[in-house]
């Protein structure tokens, strides 16, 4: 089947060292009662011969591959692939995911209705839906930027229309949320509460990779996260203060080891205000210290070489 030059639909999939995956969740994009669709897989730079594997087993115009020459991180990854993409609406899925077989179609279908996003869960590998527990309808932004009614595992399956993302780009490593975020708030959105998708766990947590020390990493992140309470702060304070205080932390701790301590401290006060955990008061009294970011660098210093030596254990 030859692609059309603009297809309804482009599905974008990063990966890195996962071609074993690859066949699962492209075969579930090619099963779809959608057929006008494309594929696009963009390589963050693998070293398990992903694209001599590609090339030998997929000869379908519709499934569209780039490597980038070195591994430069999953939100680089999906930008390249939003500039590859040619679909009116646009999918992103991680190598590990598994789409339903009429997700596309769904989702489509829930966008003909005048809106710009459509979400639904994902079904966990235990039987269990990740994202909101509501019925179906229009999802206020607020409850999308809030997490109102979310479970506990959060990913979503979400497709939206190219006008609705414009120019918003996915802005750092692990701060997906942020994107949805951002398009939400310029868009309706339709929530589905049926499962569209198959949500499989990897063997690396999310959750514990964000633990790893990383300076650099940490300041990116702040930046991010500041922008982000900038633009949606005073809405997290009256709907969601604890939620405003988590990320708020998060935020002075990057910008203390940044140097930009005037930043840094305003944002540890909101944190210690909204969510006054004692963490995070203790916190707020520490970046007003006068050496604080010399101290901040030394304890991420000590915490790194701590965390290395417990991986050798």
């Amino acid at each position: 089947m030859i692609a059309t030059a603009v297809p309804a639909v482009s599905v974008v999939i990063p990966t890195y060292n996962r071609k074993a995956l690859l066949p699962r969740v492209i075969g579930s994009i090619l099963a779809q009662t959608e057929h006008d669709l494309e594929i696009i897989i963009v390589d963050d730079g693998s070293t398990d011969d992903t694209e001599a594997w590609f090339r030998a087993t997929y000869a379908d115009p519709r499934i569209r591959y780039e490597r980038l020459a070195q591994n430069q991180g999953v939100h680089v990854v999906r930008n390249r692939g939003l500039e590859l993409a040619r679909g009116a609406s646009l999918v992103f899925l991680d190598s590990d995911d598994e789409l339903l077989p009429d997700a596309l179609e769904r989702g489509q279908k829930a966008l003909d209705g005048g809106f710009g996003m459509c979400i639904a869960p994902f079904r966990r590998d235990d039987g269990s839906l990740t994202s909101f527990d509501r019925q179906e309808g229009e999802l206020p932004f607020i409850d999308l930027l809030c997490e109102h009614g979310m479970r506990d595992t959060k990913n979503s399956f979400a497709i939206m229309r190219r006008e609705a993302i414009g120019d918003v780009r996915f802005a750092g490593k692990n701060l997906d949320f942020i994107f949805y975020r951002r398009v939400g708030a310029r868009t309706r959105i339709y929530f589905l509460p049926e499962p569209l998708g198959l949500y499989h766990e990897g063997e690396v947590s999310m959750t514990k990779a964000r633990k790893v020390p990383d300076i650099g990493l940490s300041i990116v992140r702040a930046r991010v996260l500041a922008d982000f309470l900038d633009e949606f702060g005073q809405l997290l304070i009256e709907h969601r203060p604890l939620m405003y205080g988590f990320y708020a932390y998060g935020a002075s701790v990057g910008l203390l080891l940044a140097g930009e301590t005037k930043r840094a401290r305003e944002f540890a006060r909101g944190a210690a205000r909204q969510q006054p955990r004692l963490k995070y008061i203790f916190w707020s009294l520490f970046v007003s210290l006068p050496f604080s970011p010399a101290l901040a660098w030394l304890g991420f210093s000590v915490k790194k070489v701590l965390y290395k030596f417990q991986i050798r254990i």
